[in-house]
């Protein structure tokens, strides 16, 4: 004898279990849980998610599910909420949509609401292989393993929207227009931490964004490598001088002498 599929009395949704009278969504609102349809947006290829009009960085998607839920549901008696989701092993791509269920328990209940996530492009990485940039990256007299090094972290970041839009040859050095600012300016950080040189940063107003009337600012960061190593001989003039430090300025040893020499 064929099964009677069970329905929910409230929305009418099919396969019911026989314990429950009501769907998992509509028991929790019965139960006193507030939510709206819970709808979370992905960037297919960084990750990024929408979030107060936002797009924010996370690291897993169910990251980026607790925190979609997280605003969406409530409780009428201002009951703390657990959620965790049972996300599909599936790929996310742009223009399809995924059902999934999401666990909420507040106190000894617990419940399971539908929610969806829905994959698209982001801002960021719909601008790949376009001319846009939001900074340069200026090396001057760099090394290869200086030049590898920038080439090395900017492919670790990539799936975070970070992309190298154009590498212009100059007389004595590269630029590299960089999509972000923000990780152009860390990028900076890093190198002059790691490697020794002149270092200078500026920014200068670009354009005004229509959306969010705010000034849009172009950041550059200049590095200059020194040729310089801790314990390196070099020669000034007829004095032959030991590299003993290096910070904004180099400073040494007159092997001859034992004087303190700074060369820059």
């Amino acid at each position: 004898m064929k099964k009677l599929e069970r329905f929910c009395p409230r929305c009418g949704k099919k396969g019911i279990s026989q314990e429950s009278a009501l769907c998992g969504a509509c028991a929790a609102l019965a139960a006193g849980l507030e939510f709206k349809e819970i709808i979370v947006t992905i960037c297919a290829y960084c990750g990024r998610f929408r979030l107060r009009h936002k797009w924010v960085e996370s690291k897993t998607a169910d990251d980026a599910v607790a925190a979609v839920a997280s605003e969406k549901i409530k409780h009428e008696g201002q009951q703390r909420t657990q959620i965790s989701s049972s996300l599909p092993h599936k790929n996310i791509n742009p223009g399809i949509d995924l059902d999934f269920d999401i666990d909420v328990s507040f106190g000894r209940e617990g419940y399971r609401v539908p929610g969806r996530i829905r994959g698209t492009v982001c801002p960021y990485c719909s601008k790949q292989g376009t001319p846009y940039f939001e900074g340069v990256l200026q090396l001057r007299s760099p090394s290869n393993e200086l030049i590898s090094y920038v080439r090395n972290d900017i492919a670790k970041h990539q799936s975070r929207g970070i992309f190298i839009t154009k590498e212009i040859p100059e007389r004595d050095g590269i630029d590299f227009q960089i999509s972000s600012n923000k990780y152009l300016r860390a990028l900076g950080k890093r190198i002059r931490a790691r490697f020794s040189g002149e270092f200078k940063e500026s920014a200068r107003l670009f354009t005004r964004d229509r959306q969010t009337s705010k000034d849009v600012y172009r950041l550059s960061v200049y590095f200059r490598l020194r040729p310089y190593a801790v314990g390196q001989v070099v020669k000034k003039g007829e004095r032959e001088i030991q590299i003993t430090s290096i910070g904004k300025r180099v400073c040494g040893i007159d092997i001859k002498n034992g004087k303190k020499v700074f060369l820059e």
